[in-house]
């Protein structure tokens, strides 16, 4: 069983009634749906219908926003009865807010502003997305306000990509309380062809370098080709036979899903 911290189903292209019986027949723990909003037409109207959407499924799920462009035009406010848990400034370039990973903008006024909606409504602020400058002008604004996490990214140690994050930024993170949702994207993960197995050398990485108490999944699930081994939820049951040869079933459950579980506890402590 997994948590998985970004799952981009709801703007995946499929037909609703697909998408409601795929999600209502996840084998999960928990699933935070990402709404894309960089090329909607109506990103509000895509917000609240998620909302409605996860209302309605048999397990713990809640709605992430990827790129909180949209909200330049309009509150936050009016998204007070969506279970919103996280929110990232950007997609991949300069919105205006802050620097995608494919940009060289920094944190802008409205990208403070919008900060501090997220803040005043207690909900995380996502780094994935961001170029490593606004990363860190990111965590300096939200220093001891905010919670902090990267949703989906993987290690620049083991695989240099714009969207992956480096040992420093990674440690930032941790020292802020933050986790970290490993992506299944191929691009993340290799320059050859990327499968389950390279998926598995990236958490035996990110363990022995930074420890367990941080690292969860973040799959992209729905936003990207699925890695071979790793096309389903129910593969991860795979995985976890062959992460036995190497970690304890306690620190596997850690990362799959207690470490995502107790981190969105905190909303309410």
């Amino acid at each position: 069983m997994v948590y998985d911290l970004h799952n981009d189903l709801l703007t995946s292209g499929l037909p609703q009634d697909e998408m409601s019986f795929k999600a209502r027949n996840f084998p999960v723990r928990g699933v935070l749906f990402a709404v894309w909003t960089t090329e909607l037409l109506s990103a509000e109207n895509a917000v609240l219908r998620a909302g409605q959407f996860v209302g309605n499924l048999p397990y713990p799920s809640a709605v992430g926003i990827e790129d909180c462009g949209f909200l330049k035009n309009c509150s936050l406010d009016e998204f007070a009865d969506v279970p919103i848990r996280y929110a990232s400034l950007t997609w991949n370039a300069d919105n205006g807010l802050a620097g995608g990973a494919m940009s060289d903008g920094r944190l802008s006024g409205e990208g403070r502003r919008i900060l501090q909606e997220l803040i005043a409504a207690n909900i995380a602020v996502d780094l994935a997305h961001l170029n490593e400058r606004s990363f860190y002008d990111v965590v300096d604004f939200c220093a001891g306000r905010a919670r902090l996490l990267c949703t989906h990214t993987a290690l620049a140690r083991c695989m240099k990509h714009p969207r992956n994050l480096t040992d420093l930024q990674i440690k930032t993170l941790i020292s802020a309380g933050g986790i970290v949702g490993l992506a299944a994207v191929r691009s993340f993960l290799s320059r050859e062809t990327p499968d389950a197995q390279t998926y598995l050398e990236h958490i035996l990485e990110y363990a022995e370098t930074f420890g367990i108490g941080s690292l969860a999944i973040g799959t992209d699930m729905y936003g990207t080709a699925p890695l071979d081994g790793l096309e389903h939820y129910g593969k991860f049951t795979d995985l976890r036979e062959r992460l036995g040869k190497y970690l304890t079933q306690r620190q596997i459950d850690k990362i799959f899903y207690k470490n995502a579980e107790t981190y969105f506890l905190q909303e309410t402590t």
